[in-house]
């Protein structure tokens, strides 16, 4: 039989197929690129960082996918996309401006793949760019919108380098993870906006098999494509799918850029064609065949009858002639006798394909069965050689080559892909086929699907419990516990390969196993317990090195749910605990997974059961662990990603989700089981977004957006599950920043700048109602009936159906307050009064007019006012941070620290389980309202503690507190000591020179304000009384002295002069002067007591002090100046880092030379505040609530609520109850580890 060959088509349709190909071409040859142009990064270092950046980006080559496709399905056959080339929609798609979208549609196993394969080869010829992407539902990887687009823009980038910069602008403030979920999908689609509106040249994108994108996402991937079609006119699509109604509904919006159809079924006939030509090909390659032109002829006959012009039925067809033809039949004429007996159908075809697998050697079929089995329940395809242990292969069956031959066993269900050795299903119709037909499913799970879950958990706790090669203690062989994720290389071989899906899916094998049985007792939550008590840390190492902590959070809170739900209490206090622990440690684990015995364990309280389990494990080289509270407090979850201040918090109906938004205009939906950020939204820049609310019985967000800088107001309507677009429901330029959601309606309440309140239908953004008043809205009530006003001097009451006449008038005064009605809008008021030093809360009851309770002289004021939806507990905040809860019934109250700044938002769930908060440090906290505050929380107490000092032997820590005094803290008890008020004040605001400590501990010196005694005052530390003996010079109020303190001296300047004064006998020792001083803006003694430091903001001098002879000046001047506290050569600037050489015993400096920073100080914190290094490298992740926030005050960055100083071995830090955290380090046993 003569080879295939490409027909020739006839003169018209070549025209037309010319014409098409001749459109594109000519369409990207005319076109001029336009946009910021990109300059190449020609240095070394520049390649690096846009190769590492591309690394990260891609997920996978569709190039190499592409020939992946095409081998595994026997080769593209030469001319089987002829006929769409023909197709006029395909030439009006490739000839016009307008209809920029085509989608091929058909049946499953009509060669739509292979078809989209012929035409971008097709399309390669064109002057088009061309970017292509190839989904499949087995494969995790390819299998969701985001790697959809990390796909297209990888094509695109490698094709046009120029265009990285646009990864790059994301990618160099995130890093790999800029690419992940679930932040992942919004930065990708602003890479690919940026792309597309630089990358001018006419581009086509091509997605294959919509279908097989996982459903959760597929809303988004369609809602893209619409949106960048009308948007884009030099940018077409070209996908494919079944005839899915989701997917046709989808794509319906694309009526503004054009959409067109292939429908396979429609063009049956062309599609039959196209398999003949397909069968043809493969029969060529069956070499037996060749010789046999009769036989030849009557197989290909049989084939293409039977094939009913379905791709997949030929193919698997062909996988069964093959295996004969590996048998070595003794007469070819068995091929036909084997395709006699195909039958006709893909259905009957795989019910065949089963028979054989069932009627197989006994020991083939079992094998085979357990398998399929396995690949049917697990979450993704597996690799080789994590099938083995899965299967419960051992011995000889667990060999590679073995294996290999037993997948191939299983009737072409199965297919390996060859270059990651990745089993997965042929087609999702073959898995269809094994879920619906009873003989198959009940071959392969003869004691039902639960119990083949079951053999799963159990053995993926056998291999993950194994003694040598199961999970233990830093399985890669780390050496440094500050390793981050993105630097660790797998080692080879990797000890996770065999049990990584193991980690990751256990317990949701474990819960689906649980589910389908009837009786339950204690013993099913046995081996957990077991598994948790011996193995947790390591398994949460595990799921770090793999990237899939938040999965392992997820399946922790389906065990908590299943145990509380089978009443198994000793398993749910442990899984209780344990989630707690990886919910607070989460950040730390993702980010360096060796902190989980570090950070995670260390910040942990002490009465945890996995601190006490596994607390051996923290690193020798911490010698003084911090002093933690026995139980964990309030805060189940600190959200961390907003870039500016949380404005609005809204959680869904079932409390397990909550919507934020910021003053940049950002929405987030955040995960309240894992803390996870499900999705990130972009209003408008520059407008801010002060109210949100879920939609009664929909998943969709109301959001009113507006903000200083906006040229209108409006409500959006946004799922917040996805990327599409908002629909802006009623938009209006003079629209004031007062609007309310009326509870369980979809109507909202809206005011204008003219005092007229709107009832809006967000279905139809139609006006239901309006009514005019007098005095501006502050605020309605849930069902919308009732509205509060405010005039200046008192709050009204109006009746929305009879506004005519106030009902009545409440004498309460919020003027910057916030006022608040009860959620069943009838029964009472909140309402918040503040002056300049007071806050009163009231409730007011509505029905009456009287005030019904109130709690006076509250601390600070309140920004934010929420009522429980019984109606009996308030919560509110103070300007401190500091979170009430107020239960009006018994008058008691309670309240929550932890957020560094002003509390601006507060929401309780609807279930009442949870209180949020949202505060200008740009973080929500998640806090649970049952757990009490710890018993010695002082709220307020740290009111703003000025400066923060660590003692150089770690012993004490001072701060300046209000109101004027010095609070001593011990880091041994970690608890506030005693305060230094004798005199008051101590300090006074304009001055605030921060105290320091001598060298030997002995001395803590301060400056001090009181009248006639200003001044520096020293403290000796052995009885905490003052050094009375120092007679220092007088101070006027515009006066700022700056000084030091050695063991033994007291430098201190005013002006021109430094004066030394000797502590011990209180003499004046020397005097240093210098008319090119002016102002002395700090000054620091070596440690060794011989040289004193000064600078100007000038100047940087050297002085030996005893001799008064300067030893080094530079022209430079700078705020601070300081010698490490344990060195005497170096020497630290606000600016620089020096090294000072010379010779202490003839006291001469010979040199002095520039230092890096890494040299400053053993112990050090890094400038985010997140690690602490110890000789340069990462030893500690510091979770969110120890981190000092730094703000400006006056000429000085220092710590706001929270600060930290540090020592040559320990770093100290200010928790939110007030106490001290200090830890101290082994710095030469880290030294010489790491």
């Amino acid at each position: 039989m003569a080879s295939l060959k490409r027909k020739r088509l006839n003169s018209a349709s070549d025209e037309r197929v010319a014409n098409t190909v001749e459109s594109l071409r000519a369409e990207g040859s005319s076109r001029v690129q336009v946009g910021n142009s990109f300059t190449e990064v020609h240095n070394h270092e520049g390649r690096q960082a846009n190769d590492e950046c591309l690394r990260d980006l891609r997920t996978t080559d569709p190039r190499i996918d592409k020939t992946r496709i095409e081998n595994d399905k026997g080769g593209l056959v030469q001319g089987s996309c002829n006929w769409v080339l023909e197709d006029s929609n395909f030439q009006q798609w490739g000839q016009g401006t307008n209809d920029r979208l085509l989608w091929v549609k058909g049946d499953p196993g009509k060669g739509k793949t292979m078809l989209l394969c012929g035409l971008i080869d097709e399309l390669k010829k064109s002057q088009l760019a061309l970017s292509y992407f190839f989904c499949q539902a087995t494969d995790s990887r390819i299998n969701n919108a985001t790697s959809v687009l990390r796909g297209l823009i990888y094509l695109l980038v490698v094709q046009d380098t120029s265009l990285t910069r646009h990864v790059r602008n994301k990618w160099d403030h995130g890093g790999k993870s800029t690419f992940d979920p679930p932040n992942g999908w919004h930065a990708l689609c602003d890479m690919l906006d940026d792309i597309l509106h630089d990358h001018s040249k006419p581009t086509c994108l091509v997605i294959d098999a919509l279908d097989e994108c996982e459903s959760g996402s597929l809303s988004s991937l369609l809602n893209l494509i619409v949106s960048t079609t009308s948007k884009f006119h030099h940018i077409k699509w070209l996908v494919s799918s079944r005839n899915l109604p989701d997917i046709e509904r989808g794509l319906g919006g694309a009526n503004v850029g054009g959409r067109l159809e292939i429908s396979l079924e429609a063009n049956a006939g062309l599609v039959s064609k196209a398999v003949a030509n397909y069968i043809d090909y493969k029969i060529d390659n069956l070499a037996k065949l060749n010789s046999e032109l009769d036989l030849c002829k009557k197989v290909k006959e049989t084939m293409q009858q039977k094939a009913n012009g379905t791709f997949l039925w030929a193919a698997l067809a062909f996988d069964q002639l093959n295996a004969e033809e590996d048998e070595e039949l003794e007469d070819n004429s068995g091929m036909l006798d084997i395709l006699n007996q195909v039958p006709e159908g893909l259905t009957n075809l795989y019910d065949r394909m089963w028979r054989q697998v069932s009627t197989q050697g006994t020991r083939n079929s079992r094998s085979c069965k357990a398998i399929l089995a396995t690949m049917f329940l697990a979450y993704r395809p597996l690799q080789l050689q994590e099938l083995p242990m899965l299967a419960g292969f051992k011995g000889n069956l667990a060999n590679h080559d073995t294996l290999v031959k037993l997948v191939r066993l299983c009737g072409s269900f199965l297919t390996i892909q060859q270059d990651a050795e990745t089993v997965h299903f042929v087609h999702q119709s073959a898995k269809d086929f094994l879920t619906d037909n009873k003989n198959a499913f009940d071959g392969m799970f003869p004691s039902g699907m639960g119990d083949g879950h079951h053999q799963l958990f159990s053995r993926s706790l056998a291999a993950m419990t194994l003694p040598i090669t199961g999970l233990r203690q830093n399985i890669y062989g780390l050496r440094n516990p500050g390793v981050l994720t993105s630097e660790i290389e797998m080692p080879v071989p990797d000890p996770l390969a065999v049990m990584r899906y193991s980690c990751v899916r256990w317990l949701d094998h474990f819960y689906e196993w649980v589910s389908s049985k009837q009786d339950r007792d204690q013993n099913d939550a046995n081996d957990v317990a077991t598994f948790l008590q011996d193995k947790y840390l390591y398994w949460l190492e595990a799921l770090g090195l793999c990237g899939n902590v938040i999965e392992g959070i997820a399946s922790i809170r389906k065990l908590e749910a299943l145990a509380a739900h089978n009443q198994w209490d000793h398993l749910a206090t442990l899984v209780r605990d344990a989630r707690r622990f990886v919910l607070a440690s989460r950040q730390g684990i993702e980010t360096a997974p060796l902190q989980v015995y570090v950070s995670a364990l260390i910040f942990c309280p002490t009465s945890s059961w996995v601190r006490k389990r596994f607390e051996t494990m923290i690193p020798g080289w911490i010698k003084k662990k911090p002093k933690m509270q026995p139980e964990w407090d309030a805060c189940l979850l600190t959200l961390e990603g907003h870039d500016f201040e949380v404005y609005c918090l809204a959680f869904s109906p079932d409390s397990r989700i909550i919507a934020s938004s910021d003053r940049g205009g950002i929405i987030k939906i955040w995960d309240l089981d894992t803390g996870a950020c499900l999705n990130t939204r972009s209003g408008r820049p520059r407008t801010s977004i002060y109210k949100l609310a879920f939609l009664p019985q929909e998943p969709s967000t109301v959001l009113a957006s507006a903000g200083e800088g906006s040229d209108d107001c409006s409500i959006k309507i946004w799922d917040p599950f996805n990327a599409s677009p908002p629909r802006t429901t009623f938009a209006m330029p003079n629209l004031s920043d007062f609007i309310t959601f009326i509870a369980g309606s979809k109507t909202a309440v809206l005011a204008d700048q003219e005092g007229t309140l709107t009832k809006l239908d967000l279905d139809t953004g139609a006006s239901l109602d309006a009514i005019k008043l007098p005095t501006e809205p502050v605020a309605v009530s849930p069902d919308g009936q009732t509205i509060i006003t405010f005039d200046g001097d008192c709050c009204q009451v109006w009746d929305w159906g009879n506004p005519e006449t106030d009902r009545f008038t409440l004498d309460c005064y919020p003027d910057y307050g916030d006022v608040v009605i009860t959620p069943d809008s009838t029964r009472r008021l909140v309402c918040a009064e503040t002056t300049m030093d007071r806050l009163d809360i009231e409730v007011w009851d509505l029905s009456t007019g009287a005030c019904a309770t109130s709690l006076s002289n509250v601390n600070g004021i309140a920004d934010s006012l929420a009522f429980s939806p019984d109606g009996t507990v308030v919560t509110f905040a103070d300007s401190d941070g500091t979170v009430y809860l107020w239960d009006t019934t018994t008058d008691t109250s309670q309240a929550f620290s932890g957020h560094s700044d002003a509390v601006r938002v507060l929401a309780i769930s609807p279930d009442a389980r949870l209180l949020a908060s949202g505060c200008d440090d740009k973080t929500i906290k998640i806090w649970d309202p049952t757990i009490k505050a710890p018993p010695d929380f002082d709220a307020g107490a740290n009111n703003g503690p000025r400066h923060w000092l660590l003692s150089p032997n770690g012993l004490w820590v001072a701060s300046m507190a209000e109101p004027g005094s010095i609070r001593i803290w011990s880091s041994v008890t970690s608890e506030y000591a005693f305060d230094l008020r004798e005199p008051p004040p101590i300090w006074d605001k304009g001055l605030g020179v921060s105290p320091k400590f001598s060298p030997c501990d002995r001395w803590l010196a301060c400056q001090v304000k009181d009248g006639s005694k200003d001044g520096i005052k020293v403290w000796d530390t052995t009885t905490w009384r003052i050094q009375d003996k120092l007679k220092l010079q007088r101070l006027t109020k515009w006066e700022i002295p700056s000084f030091s303190i050695s063991s033994n001296n007291l430098a201190f300047a005013l002006g021109e002069n430094v004066d030394i004064w000797d502590l011990h006998t209180g003499k004046l020792r020397s005097t240093l002067s210098s008319s090119l001083w002016g102002f002395v803006s700090d000054m620091s003694f070596s440690p060794n007591g011989l040289w004193l430091a000064v600078t100007t903001y000038e100047k940087h001098e050297i002085w030996d002090w005893a001799t008064k002879e300067r030893k080094w000046a530079q022209d430079r001047g700078s705020e601070r100046i300081s010698w490490h506290s344990a060195h005497d050569a170096l020497l630290h600037t606000s600016h620089s880092n020096y090294c000072v050489q010379g010779s202490t015993g003839n006291r001469r400096v010979d040199k002095v030379q520039m230092q890096e920073e890494a040299n400053k100080y053993p112990v050090q914190m890094t400038k985010n505040s997140e690690w602490v290094t110890v000789q340069g490298k990462r030893v500690l992740w510091i979770p969110s609530q120890y981190r000092p926030r730094l703000k400006d005050e006056q000429y000085y960055h220092v710590p706001d609520r929270r600060a930290m100083d540090w020592n040559k071995s320990g770093i100290a830090m200010l928790d939110n109850c007030n106490r001290v955290i200090y830890v101290e380090f082994d710095v030469p046993e880290i030294a010489l580890k790491f």
